[in-house]
């Protein structure tokens, strides 16, 4: 996506005065914004670049989202004026942009502190332009890729239809914030229901794949029929493979794949900001490989393989309880075994081998014949067809239609090869088919 607005990064190097008191450390430490700030030195981006003066935020904007007494609570702490970074990109001075501040602010709500968060960056920020700049920004989505819910962006959106709110988090299990909140029931009220879309992992090891079908089958398809006008993203990356707060799998190239993903909306207007994110080195590669995605200078190597079963049961209950509301999610989805019995089903007119019944290993173990059934021809011919369907089916990015029907011309070569692959193996023209129970 060449542009030459240029790609903004905000930093103030007033926030390290935010710190824990002496001698006692903390997860939420200055140590995370020098060393992102370091590294995109290090590579050059602080020179490709615009670098945007570092500022605080004034009281007018943050009594678009907090009271005055919660203002006056927190005493002398400032929020880093990341309002600033959202206007340059909603009025096309910039391009796109990545806000490096902390603490970070998706928890904090009207009148409350929350985890580690003061003030609600993207909160205000989304408010600010709703308000100051209504005339070309009536629509805005919000994604709150943190590993915790954005209880506090939730909140103060519940009601609107102007923003779509979206967060993909864990929960349950006294998970942080341990509410109900985060729940898939949780689609906010009046003008509002429908617009706000919970992605709620019940368990840990969530990884890249997780994360790219949830894009695919529920962020995706929504927010190209609510057409945003710019995104905002709650970037926190404490899902991050070793974060020690987040117990997930996500790479640098995980969330880069997300983030290009977002690009498609708003002719790429997105503002990172962000959130969380606990061991320096990985968040630093993180937030580097989200700057090379806004300058187009991220190669890209992804081939993340299929998500935990479990993905897929989120996702039809999230769907299910949106679809009233967003009807392009009433479609069912299927999980990759099923369509791999329907790849099957298909070809078993032609190839007689497919046609019987594929049991999980599980079951033929209960059922005592397990290593026969795999040592013979049809049972070797079975597992090697059902290995090639679930590739040809596995979790894959279709940015465009003709991108969809290039995977669907290499999906039929793969049925053919494998048509032929059968037949070479078990001469099944010629041959009547062995018995493998």
């Amino acid at each position: 996506m060449d542009d030459s607005r240029g790609v903004g990064l905000y930093y103030h190097k007033a926030m390290e005065k935010h710190k824990a008191p002496t001698n006692q450390s903390h997860e939420e430490a200055p140590q995370r914004t020098r060393s992102i700030w370091r590294t995109l030195k290090d590579k050059g981006f602080l020179q490709r670049c615009v670098l945007i003066e570092g500022r605080e935020a004034m009281d007018e904007h943050l009594l678009l989202v907090h009271t005055d007494d919660h203002i006056r609570f927190i005493n002398g702490v400032r929020s880093s004026h990341v309002l600033i970074v959202a206007r340059l990109v909603a009025d096309e001075e910039l391009s796109s942009g990545f806000a490096v501040v902390r603490p970070p602010g998706h928890h904090a709500e009207r009148e409350d502190c929350k985890g580690f968060c003061l003030y609600n960056n993207v909160a205000v920020a989304a408010s600010f332009l709703l308000e100051e700049r209504a005339r070309s920004i009536e629509k805005i989505l919000i994604v709150d890729w943190d590993i915790h819910h954005g209880n506090g962006t939730q909140s103060s959106f519940y009601d609107d239809d102007r923003v779509l709110f979206f967060s993909v988090h864990r929960f349950g299990n006294g998970f942080y914030p341990g509410t109900k909140d985060g729940s898939h029931e949780i689609i906010g009220e009046g003008n509002g229901a429908g617009f706000n879309i919970n992605v709620p992992w019940l368990s840990k090891d969530r990884s890249n794949a997780d994360y790219i079908v949830v894009w695919d089958y529920v962020l995706l398809p929504v927010a190209r029929q609510f057409k945003p006008d710019i995104v905002l993203v709650s970037a926190g990356f404490d899902a991050a493979k070793d974060d020690p707060i987040g117990d997930c799998n996500l790479t640098a190239e995980g969330f880069a794949v997300m983030l290009e993903k977002l690009r498609e909306f708003a002719e790429g207007k997105v503002v990172l900001v962000l959130e969380g994110g606990y061991l320096p080195t990985n968040l630093s590669d993180c937030v580097l490989a989200c700057v090379e995605v806004l300058t187009d200078s991220h190669v890209f190597n992804a081939s993340f393989g299929r998500p935990h079963g479990e993905t897929y049961d989120v996702i039809k209950l999230v769907r299910e309880t949106l679809s009233p509301y967003w009807p392009v999610l009433a479609d069912e989805v299927l999980p990759v075994e099923v369509l791999a019995d329907q790849v099957r089903e298909t070809l078993s007119p032609y190839w007689p081998v497919l046609a019987d019944e594929v049991l999980p290993v599980e079951v033929l173990a209960d059922q005592g014949h397990q290593d026969s059934f795999m040592d013979s021809d049809p049972g070797k011919a079975r597992m090697a067809a059902l290995r090639s369907a679930r590739g040809l089916v596995s979790p894959a990015v279709f940015d465009n239609l003709s991108d969809l029907s290039d995977a669907f011309a290499e999906g039929v070569a793969k049925l053919e090869l494998l048509n032929r692959r059968i037949k070479d193996s078990l001469k099944i023209a010629d041959q009547p088919e062995s018995s493998g129970r």
